[in-house]
């Protein structure tokens, strides 16, 4: 956060706590398909991305909440913008772009200087040497920024292997549900969501080998995290040499876990509203069985932004909040509701 503004952290933190705010389930490529109501809508162009942006921002600036009151309408429109840019970059059809970005810009795996790095290939700037170049460039911090959130997006197998397997699972059920999906819709059943279970270890050592692990290396030239890299190697490892009938025996025993959790956690009756195939809107048949968690956790969040002792002037006199320690709370909060106000 040194070399942020507050405004910049909080935009960071908003970002990756909505940036699965109302998702249904299934990725973009099967709403683009089945030409849902939402693909149409976003002209099917991020659109999972541009779905949970318009839902989040709909629920924050509701009534009830106004989350950003603390903010003028110059700062809003800045924050607003931040927030887009970092969650249209997690779309994985943006990664190639993303990645080659944040290389060229600090000139990694390549001659030749980049913005905040000296020419000619002389020695990338360390420390705070580093910092204060990245201080100095809004355009390098927001390109810090999307990696950032990118990297918290696909963090699973960088995490302990408890938590990492654990959440393994939980991606490989959904996957194998949008299979099921496409099998009934007449579509070609979706690379590793054939419901096999060699597909949950073959799904995971391609997601570490292509887009996980090339990414927190290149973050690691410059701002080492080698107990991540360390567990990501571990994940790998574990997943490239398990036995198709060891990870049958674990998928179906995670399985149970989950749904025990699942049944603990969620009430039946209610619902929070999702996504169908179509596009439409439906009620869920989980629902959160603390109803007035969403409004406790926003009101928690304007505690924060109305602190004087966390706030600061810009300069045009103008409230500035410093981002709140709440993120993991208010995703929570968020993916709960739905998006409902």
């Amino acid at each position: 956060y040194a070399v942020l503004s507050p405004l910049e952290s909080f935009a960071a933190l908003f970002a990756a706590a909505i940036k699965d705010v109302g998702h249904p389930g299934v990725d973009s490529s099967y709403l683009i398909k089945t030409k849902s109501v939402l693909a149409i809508r976003y002209s099917n162009r991020s659109v999972l991305e541009q779905h949970a942006l318009a839902m989040a921002f709909q629920l924050a600036l509701a009534d009830k909440f106004d989350v950003f009151a603390p903010l003028s309408a110059k700062s809003f429109a800045a924050f607003h913008e931040l927030v887009v840019e970092l969650v249209i970059g997690t779309d994985m059809h943006k990664h190639v772009e993303v990645m080659s970005r944040f290389k060229i810009a600090f000139g990694l795996g390549r001659e030749g200087g980049s913005e905040a790095l000296p020419q000619h290939g002389q020695a990338p700037l360390q420390g705070s040497q580093l910092l204060e170049g990245i201080q100095s460039n809004a355009k390098l911090r927001t390109i810090v920024l999307q990696l950032i959130v990118k990297m918290a997006d696909v963090s699973y197998p960088s995490r302990p292997w408890a938590k990492a397997n654990s959440w393994a699972h939980r991606y490989s059920r959904e996957a194998f549900q949008q299979g099921k999906q496409e099998r009934a819709h007449g579509l070609a059943v979706s690379p590793f969501m054939d419901g096999m279970a060699s597909s949950v270890a073959k799904a995971h050592v391609s997601m570490i080998r292509i887009v996980a692990l090339p990414m927190f290396q290149a973050w690691c030239e410059l701002f080492p995290i080698d107990e991540c890299l360390g567990h990501m190697q571990h994940c790998l490892q574990h997943w490239s040499s398990a036995s198709t009938d060891e990870m049958e025996h674990a998928h179906e025993t995670a399985l149970a876990a989950m749904d025990a959790f699942d049944r603990t956690f969620f009430a039946s009756d209610g619902g929070s509203p999702v996504v169908t195939n179509g596009g439409g809107m439906q009620k869920s048949t989980l629902a959160p069985n603390q109803p007035n968690y969403i409004e406790s956790v926003i009101s928690g969040l304007l505690d924060v932004l109305d602190d004087d002792e966390l706030c600061e002037e810009d300069e045009d006199n103008e409230a500035t909040p410093v981002a709140s320690g709440a993120d993991a709370d208010i995703a929570v909060a968020l993916d709960a509701h739905g998006g409902e106000e």
